[in-house]
């Protein structure tokens, strides 16, 4: 479910619970580390060991509308549990960071592994703050983050990024606006098909991972409730996102899909 290709789930998962945005902050500051640099600097010390809750998914909150029967009408309550449903698990994101997070403890570096079990430590660690994060239940905010160096559109990035901490109500409504007019289109699968084809061939999955998880920390650190993203407002900006770390790569067409229904 959650990879550094589909980075963008993982962000639309973290981005309404709770505590989206301290799990984004960990997994930030581990993206950044190595295994022998020391301890990953996002942990509360004090706070007690929390068990993750087991959030209802957004296929088992449809699934149990599908087995209720007994009429057509759908429950009112149905779209305000989908807009806080997440489309994975904990399962899923302790698999994401064992994978594509903390691969440096893996067989494929034993030099790493065995050299000091300090790596081992460190990757237990992680999986205990994104954990400890998951099981936040009260919306918590874990601030923005250096951007650091995402490449040859760190500077465009920024910039973009600071905008959409500073969006307002009205501001989302345009942007949400924009993004169901592109998708109305049937043009942003595969814009979006095209930029994923960029980022991989050119290295940069990892990078627009990184950017991904910072547009988590820039909605959240706005006036934007919890459940802004959940229509096409994420949508259109992880894809406003993702193009702009390729933007030296991407074609025209696929600019005007993704970048400047944003811009103008």
């Amino acid at each position: 479910m959650y990879s550094l290709v589909n980075a963008s789930a993982l962000g639309f998962d973290l981005v309404r619970l709770p505590g989206g945005p301290a799990v984004a902050a960990v997994l930030l500051d581990a993206l950044a580390a190595r295994p022998l640099t020391g301890p990953v600097t996002s942990a509360r010390p004090g706070e007690p060991e929390v068990p993750a809750p087991r959030w209802a998914t957004a296929r088992e909150v449809l699934g149990a509308v599908g087995s209720a029967g007994g009429g057509h009408l759908l429950p009112p309550d149905l779209a305000p549990r989908l807009a806080v449903a997440p489309l994975g698990t904990i399962a899923d994101l302790h698999r994401f960071v064992s994978r594509d997070v903390v691969g440096w403890t893996s067989s494929d570096v034993p030099d790493l592994a065995t050299r000091d079990d300090r790596a081992t430590t460190r990757a237990a660690t992680v999986h205990a703050l994104v954990e400890q994060a998951w099981a936040t239940s009260a919306p918590r905010p874990a601030g923005r983050r250096p951007l650091g160096d995402l490449g040859p559109s760190t500077t465009h990035l920024a910039e973009l990024l600071d905008g959409v901490a500073g969006l307002d109500a009205a501001g989302l409504a345009r942007v949400d606006e924009a993004a169901t007019r592109t998708s109305r289109s049937g043009r942003w699968a595969t814009a979006m098909h095209d930029v994923t084809l960029a980022l991989d061939l050119s290295g940069r999955l990892r990078t627009s991972a990184l950017a991904q998880l910072h547009l988590v920390l820039a909605l959240r650190a706005g006036a934007a409730p919890t459940t802004a993203a959940a229509g096409s407002v994420w949508n259109g900006l992880s894809g406003l996102v993702a193009a702009t770390v390729v933007q030296d790569l991407v074609s025209d067409e696929t600019a005007a899909v993704l970048v400047v229904p944003y811009t103008v």
